[in-house]
């Protein structure tokens, strides 16, 4: 996890972050706590571990504690990559 600026924690605490394959796709699991001032997540997929791309976005239910559920649909054979970024209120 990282912020811009060096002198802001996050607020948001990620508990758990799991990719499981489920069938012809992929289920995302996370749960974050004290996320009141987190907007959104984003998913994120890479098939070599250095280039991303975004291929979903949830909205943040902002609450002291939640879990989320998301799907890749579109897999690639081998290995995929996945990552959250969390966007905080401005």
């Amino acid at each position: 996890m990282g912020s811009y600026s060096k002198y802001n924690a996050l607020p948001a605490r990620l508990l758990y972050f799991t990719a499981i394959a489920d069938g012809n796709k992929v289920r995302l699991n996370w749960e974050a706590a004290n996320e009141q001032e987190t907007v959104k997540y984003e998913i994120e997929k890479s098939l070599t571990a250095t280039n991303f791309t975004r291929i979903g976005t949830v909205l943040s239910r902002q609450l002291s504690q939640s879990a989320y559920i998301d799907f890749d649909y579109t897999p690639a054979m081998g290995w995929n990559y996945y990552r959250l970024k969390m966007t905080d209120k401005q």
